[in-house]
């Protein structure tokens, strides 16, 4: 039997996704711009959407 608590279960999901780029931040602080380049941010926008849909699959 699930109970409706009226808690959304989906947020600590979201945590794996802010941590994620709170390093990519971090990393960016400490090496700066030239550590990256088009092909890192294309990669963390394929990151960020596996993920997305990953969690839909999860929630659903």
């Amino acid at each position: 039997m699930i109970i409706n608590t009226g808690q959304r279960t989906d947020i600590p999901g979201y945590w794996v996704a802010i941590r994620h780029f709170q390093l990519q931040a971090t990393i960016l602080e400490i090496y700066g711009m030239d550590c990256i380049d088009e092909g890192f941010i294309d990669g963390q926008l394929y990151w960020l959407n596996k993920w997305q849909e990953a969690m839909t699959d999860w929630t659903l």
